[in-house]
């Protein structure tokens, strides 16, 4: 599943991720969140949660994780003055945010006025990016399941894509059209693009149902066990508990969830080391090293997670 030619793959600092959805309810923005704060926290990585989602439920997320009821700009406000960096909080020691606002929504229309030109508009933000890209290791998207200005702008600028994978039929037609008709013309029209699909990520995944083991099935058989995260997010209480409250580190249940996503940006940063390094994902293997999520059991690795909760500043 390579979007990318060989002749594009150059070594990228400070990587830009998006983790997209066609639907709401998949989790994607707490499922977004928690890798941050995990590299953030667990591994020392210097991280920027930027919010589009107009229903900015990651600024309020954050906020709540990290008791914060004040940031410095909004998003939309940063990007309209053409600042990007007046717009950016530090939360924690390592985690960084350019918080959501009701302003978001007019964005779409601020660069429609300010790009008439589609092809201009597409490349708006690639030079904003590429000056954060210096400050930071990772960089994390959060935008709505739709396809306006602003997140087509997003796209053409991220490096990475993570769709999460519904094992639905809906969600599963959903994802090969958002990967045929949205990523594949951006690569194609827009020779400025790094965008390449990193690994599919199940998510909501139900073991009683059996027609969800059967979509997997079908969804590793279309696209390859390579390009398959071998971590499986499950539904779960305690995650939806993490979009409502805040994230926490305060019990063998969060431990738990934490080794799971600590699984997950660690195969992240092996797919992209693999992929940056051989131009395809084709051959790529993981093994589970904090937590197998199917079984419900932490590893030894994860056995090594502190419950000590949140660090703040």
């Amino acid at each position: 599943m390579n979007l990318r030619s060989e002749d594009s793959l150059t070594k990228i600092k400070g990587r830009v991720i998006m983790l997209t959805a066609r639907k709401g309810g998949t989790g994607k923005t707490t499922d977004n969140d928690l890798i941050a704060v995990v590299a953030s926290q667990l591994f020392g990585k210097k991280i920027l949660l930027i919010d589009y989602d107009q229903q900015r439920n990651t600024t309020s997320n954050i906020g709540s994780t990290y008791q914060i009821t004040h940031f410095n700009r909004s998003m939309a406000a940063a990007i309209k003055s053409n600042d990007w960096e007046s717009g950016i909080t530090q939360v924690s020691p390592n985690l960084y945010i350019m918080a959501g606002s009701p302003g978001s929504e007019e964005l779409n229309e601020y660069l429609s006025q300010k790009y008439p030109d589609r092809h201009k508009r597409h490349l708006a933000f690639l030079e904003p990016l590429k000056k954060l890209r210096e400050q930071f290791d990772y960089i994390f998207i959060d935008c709505p399941p739709s396809t306006d200005n602003v997140v087509r702008a997003f796209l053409t600028a991220a490096d990475y894509i993570v769709p999460m994978q519904e094992l639905k039929r809906y969600a599963m037609e959903g994802t090969e059209d958002f990967i045929n008709e949205v990523l594949v013309p951006i690569v194609n029209n827009f020779q400025e693009t790094n965008l390449q699909i990193i690994g599919i990520l199940p998510v909501l995944f139900s073991v009683r149902k059996s027609s969800q083991n059967a979509n997997y099935k079908k969804t590793v058989d279309k696209y390859g066990e390579a390009n398959i995260f071998k971590s499986i997010v499950k539904g779960s209480d305690r995650l939806e508990n993490y979009g409502e409250y805040g994230i926490q580190l305060n019990d063998y249940v969060d431990r738990r969830w934490w080794a799971i996503f600590a699984d997950i940006f660690t195969e992240l940063e092996e797919r992209i080391e693999y992929y940056e390094k051989n131009g395809d994902i084709e051959g790529f293997n993981y093994t589970l090293k904090y937590a197998d999520s199917m079984a419900n059991r932490i590893l030894p690795k994860g056995k090594e997670i502190e419950i000590n909760g949140i660090i703040t500043n």
